[in-house]
């Protein structure tokens, strides 16, 4: 029994660790250093950098249902993991080995493995958990993977001097491979026989039809989707430009934005428990709201800092806060799928959980870049564009009734 529980806590701690390769790899080279490498060192724009990351969703758009499919079909999902996995770690690797255009088409490959991965990875969740402790082990996920941001950063703030950008993006590639191995290894699939399918692609399509239009079997699924196509863009393109955001637009040097975001980084570890032991608590659904509540006033303070000629400590202040939401945000938001799908479906769902995020993140990718350099009006009315998504999607999520017994799908 004691072997066992061993066994478990290994599993559950891999799978945990995964979020600290996935965190350090997002931090590193999708909010900070490739993203000030792109419009600062290399002399590109936001319109760009927007550019090569809708160019990237829409792969994820297109192919991540599909894969979803395919994992349940034939319990292949720690498989398909660690191919997609390895993929971006060697697209990142070679992130600046022949001038802009070339990173920005690794970076589109570097992004679209990664996402990939996180379709296989949030659907290990319930073989290394149960639906009382989903809460919890996401938590302790999403402070592993804030370490592991905070360890990039540190890591990319000593030597960033000596190896430059392009060797920030070595180490990353790293770091990232380095901590995602324990969970090929140690994280146990559970096989659903009924699944084991012979692969076929009309198999997949209809499985893609079939989960679209049966979605509304279950209470609140659809509405939950329409919401989350509002909230995470919004919350992905925040997080995207947020370097770029505080070097250019709050005054901070590059050292200083390093600093205030290392410090939001810290906010979100502590934070994570706080959340995971809420949504245990009071339910993914409210805690989700509380979230989302501190995201409208961390984007509308954003906007008005750029704006107003205050203290810079004002701008700390935010920026703790908005490493608070952050931690929110993957803590409450894949239990509430969770409660709203049924188990052997639920590679299936992430798939369209991540379509429907990844279609918020083109639109929103698009807007930024549209707004801040097509129209010219500036990085604040873009973020104040995205406070509101939010609040709408607010809105949306207060008119879901409270969970109740799930349907079958038949």
């Amino acid at each position: 029994m004691d072997n066992q529980n061993n066994i478990k806590k290994i599993s559950i701690l891999s799978w945990c660790l995964y979020d600290f390769a996935n965190t350090s790899f997002y931090i590193n080279i999708i909010s900070i250093y490739f993203a000030l490498w792109v419009v600062n060192i290399m002399g590109s724009n936001d319109e760009v950098y927007a550019f090569a990351n809708s160019v990237s969703m829409l792969l994820v758009l297109f192919f991540a249902p599909i894969l979803g499919s395919i994992s349940d079909k034939n319990n292949k999902k720690v498989k398909f993991l660690i191919i997609t996995s390895c993929s971006c770690a060697i697209a990142t690797s070679l992130i600046g080995i022949n001038g802009l255009k070339m990173a920005i088409i690794l970076f589109v490959i570097a992004n679209f493995m990664q996402q990939c991965a996180l379709v296989f990875y949030d659907a290990l969740l319930p073989s290394v958990s149960n639906k009382s402790n989903q809460g919890r082990i996401g938590s302790i996920g999403v402070a592993l993977g804030y370490i592991g941001a905070l360890c990039g950063i540190g890591i990319s703030i000593l030597f960033i001097d000596y190896i430059g950008y392009i060797g920030i993006f070595r180490v990353t590639a790293l770091l990232f491979l380095i901590s995602a191995i324990p969970s090929f290894i140690f994280v146990k699939e559970k096989i659903n026989k009924s699944n084991n399918q012979k692969l076929k692609l009309s198999f997949i399509l209809n499985d893609i039809k079939d989960s679209i239009v049966n979605s509304k079997k279950f209470p609140g699924l659809r509405k939950y989707l329409y919401a989350r196509l509002l909230y995470s863009g919004a919350i992905n393109v925040f997080m995207v430009f947020g370097g770029i955001y505080v070097s250019n637009e709050l005054g901070f040097t590059q050292e200083s934005a390093q600093y205030v975001l290392m410090l939001a980084i810290i906010s979100a570890i502590l934070a994570s428990f706080i959340w995971g032991l809420l949504t245990d608590k009071i339910g993914p659904e409210n805690s989700l709201k509380i979230d989302l509540i501190l995201w409208v006033f961390v984007l509308f303070g954003g906007a008005f800092l750029a704006y107003a000629n205050i203290n810079i400590i004002f701008s700390w202040i935010l920026f703790n806060l908005a490493g608070i939401a952050i931690a929110g945000i993957w803590t409450t938001d894949r239990p509430y799928l969770l409660n709203l799908s049924t188990p052997e479906y639920v590679g299936q769902f992430f798939g369209l959980y991540s379509m429907v995020g990844r279609i918020s993140s083109i639109i929103g990718f698009f807007t930024w870049g549209f707004i801040t350099d097509s129209i010219q009006l500036g990085r604040p009315i873009a973020v104040i564009f995205l406070a509101c998504a939010i609040l709408i999607a607010l809105l949306i999520l207060n008119g879901i009734p409270r969970f109740t017994k799930k349907i079958n799908y038949n």
